[in-house]
């Protein structure tokens, strides 16, 4: 019997996770495949030499976002038989968890008690309070839309920019200038007529202000500076902003002078990205690390070391 190529996986996984009557435990097994495929394929040992996500997001017809759910997913979840029998609505739920001994009590009483996805969900919740460094993930590029007769985004940080600074813009976002009355959160994408400004619903109030960061030193173990970039790569031209920041959760020492040391070796040699919900300044944030240096932003986000918790657990 012929064994499919990676492509023909790829493929094959991507049409099951494209479609939207499927939560079961199907769509599971192909968001699973499809992040097994993509560490794979993209790992250091690639068979795809340099290709990124964003080029096998347009190959697959699937957004960005969903390849990166799918990898964390297997990341966090990599023997198929830890959650078996469970639909994708659950697990998708419970790989947002990042303790393992959360991750597993949870997994087990999921499908020991036949939990509901709204009871799971109360449940994460629940686990998220009961730590003060719990990771707060969030998704580069989505502003508040502020509507009027000249609209703007607010960047955060107390800066705005004009959407008609931001170049030709989609037919859609036009639309949605001209109709709404209102405040939106909106996520930045490139089409071919202009720059889209998509709506953001749900929990879109967590993805604000998350920007990619470079340049960063540390100044003490809970405080840093470093030069945020608030505009993506796609959007000319590029706003950069440099910021004193301080971590979220971390309680500074009497005398700092070896947590400054530990955050300083945490900096060197990752790439950084931060997201904060209420920006200064002063601004309290999460600050994330990925050993890969040419990680996208949204890829340090969702799968780089939370290096608030990194801080706080040592010594």
């Amino acid at each position: 019997m012929r064994v499919a190529t990676a492509e023909e996986q790829l493929v094959a996984a991507a049409q099951i996770v494209n479609s939207q009557s499927d939560q079961g435990e199907r769509k599971a097994r192909a968001y699973w495949e499809l992040g097994r495929l993509i560490h794979e394929q993209l790992g250091p040992r690639s068979g795809y030499g340099q290709d990124s996500i964003g080029s096998l997001a347009q190959r697959l017809h699937l957004h960005t976002r969903t390849l990166y759910r799918a990898r964390r997913f297997y990341l966090r979840l990599p023997n198929l038989t830890t959650w078996s029998g469970l639909a994708w609505s659950h697990c998708r739920v419970l790989a947002t968890l990042t303790r393992d001994d959360d991750l597993l009590r949870l997994l087990d009483q999921t499908r020991a008690h036949r939990w509901s996805v709204r009871h799971l969900q109360a449940q994460v919740r629940q686990c998220e309070k009961s730590s003060a460094l719990t990771p707060r993930r969030g998704r580069p590029w989505t502003y508040q839309l502020l509507p009027g007769h000249a609209p703007t985004l607010d960047l955060g940080f107390h800066l705005h920019m004009s959407v008609a600074s931001l170049g030709p813009i989609s037919d859609r976002t036009q639309r949605l200038l001209d109709t709404t009355g209102s405040r939106l959160l909106v996520e930045l994408s490139p089409t071919p007529q202009g720059i889209d400004l998509r709506p953001v619903w749900g929990a879109a109030h967590q993805r604000l202000y998350a920007y990619p960061l470079r340049d960063a030193q540390a100044l003490s173990a809970h405080q840093l500076t470093g030069v945020a970039q608030l505009l993506p790569q796609f959007v000319e031209p590029q706003l950069e902003q440099r910021l004193r920041l301080t971590l979220r959760g971390i309680v500074p020492a009497s005398t700092d002078d070896g947590g400054r040391g530990r955050l300083k070796a945490l900096l060197q040699g990752r790439r950084l990205a931060i997201t904060v919900d209420h920006p200064g300044p002063p601004a309290d944030v999460d600050l994330f690390g990925h050993d890969d240096s040419t990680a996208e932003a949204q890829q340090v986000i969702a799968e780089g070391h939370h290096l608030n918790s990194l801080i706080g657990a040592a010594p």
